[in-house]
């Protein structure tokens, strides 16, 4: 489904029935949640990974104070 939603422009989707329209609309949005969520998690592992490396600078300038 969500490669048929991909391909599909829309104007030609505009032809498809009703139920079909909403499975594509829905196959879309769960595929964009999981993609947010991905992208989301990654955000977060690269953030708290510069913090990390922040945090071991700090100490290792202070053990060199």
């Amino acid at each position: 489904m969500i490669y048929e939603g991909n391909a599909t422009p829309a104007w030609l989707a505009n032809d498809f029935n009703a139920s079909r329209q909403h499975a594509l609309i829905v196959a879309q949005v769960i595929k964009l949640g999981q993609k947010l969520t991905d992208d989301s998690v990654t955000m977060f592992i690269k953030l708290m990974g510069r913090l990390f490396s922040q945090a071991n600078s700090r100490k290792k300038q202070r053990h060199m104070d």
